[in-house]
């Protein structure tokens, strides 16, 4: 095999800190790169929907203190190899940092990627004097939007070094049925915790049947708040009404696969979380 061939594409590390469906899923459009040969994934376990193609796992302890000391060790062998350009990460802390020593050391490139809440969440707490420095040398920086991207630049980040990772769905994978065939006027699909505000949805809902009282919302997702779906908003938390399954909402709470979940063809709109 010529040299040109051995480097012609690359291999990525990642340490992964997620759920099952986001372990398979995120890592997806890296692998499909084009100049990307292997995803190498740290974990604990193997994701539950299986192996995406263009990844493998390297495992670790389920235990948190060996778990994160297994993978600086691992990190340190990645990075020593020739194949190995490059880690990227989906939680900065701690997942990010793990590699970040290890590429530094041996000159690989570090990404830090923030989701959600994430750099708000460490800018506002002590992780920031140690975090925000390591970002500032990172080779890569992704945000969610503009206001992050700006906070970002602002707290002496290289403005060329950050992007805008936006939030997309492929529309073609989910069409929308015809009003007159779906089952459901509306179905959600996503994790059940309280930062993804279904309390607000269902709030929501509870209006739409005020004026159409046969329509019919299906959840679908599995989370910390699943035993108590689909009576939400709980009273105590949140201080709003139930609202049960005789008023048209259907709870399953199974973890979502929406590639192929089979409620999904059969619903005039689906909200997805971001």
């Amino acid at each position: 095999m010529s040299d040109k061939a051995d480097t012609s594409r690359i291999e990525v590390a990642c340490c992964l800190g997620l759920t099952d469906s986001q372990a398979f899923h995120y890592p997806a459009p890296i692998a499909r790169h084009p100049s990307v040969a292997k995803v190498r994934l740290l974990r604990p376990q193997r994701s539950a929907y299986g192996i995406y193609p263009g990844t493998d796992y390297i495992l670790t302890s389920r235990l948190l203190p060996l778990r994160l000391t297994q993978m600086y060790i691992h990190c340190l062998r990645l990075a020593r190899r020739r194949e190995v350009k490059a880690f990227v990460s989906f939680n900065p802390f701690p997942y990010g940092l793990i590699p970040f020593f290890a590429a530094r050391r041996y000159g690989k490139a570090i990404h830090f990627g923030f989701i959600g809440p994430d750099w708000y969440r460490h800018m506002r707490s002590a992780r920031r004097n140690l975090l925000l420095p390591m970002v500032k040398k990172a080779d890569f920086i992704t945000a969610t939007g503009e206001r992050m991207r700006e906070e970002i630049v602002a707290c002496g980040v290289e403005a060329s070094k950050v992007a805008i990772l936006p939030h997309c769905i492929d529309i073609e994978r989910f069409p929308v049925n015809e009003p007159a065939k779906a089952k459901y006027d509306c179905v959600y699909v996503g994790k059940l915790i309280r930062r993804k505000r279904v309390d607000v949805l269902l709030r929501a809902f509870a209006k739409v049947l005020e004026v159409r009282p046969g329509s019919r919302f299906c959840i679908v997702g599995d989370g910390r708040c699943a035993g108590t779906c689909p009576a939400w908003p709980m009273k105590s938390a949140w201080g709003r009404p139930s609202i049960s399954r005789a008023t048209g909402v259907t709870s399953r709470t199974t973890c979502p696969n929406p590639g192929s979940t089979s409620c999904l063809p059969r619903r005039k709109a689906s909200p997805f979380p971001l």
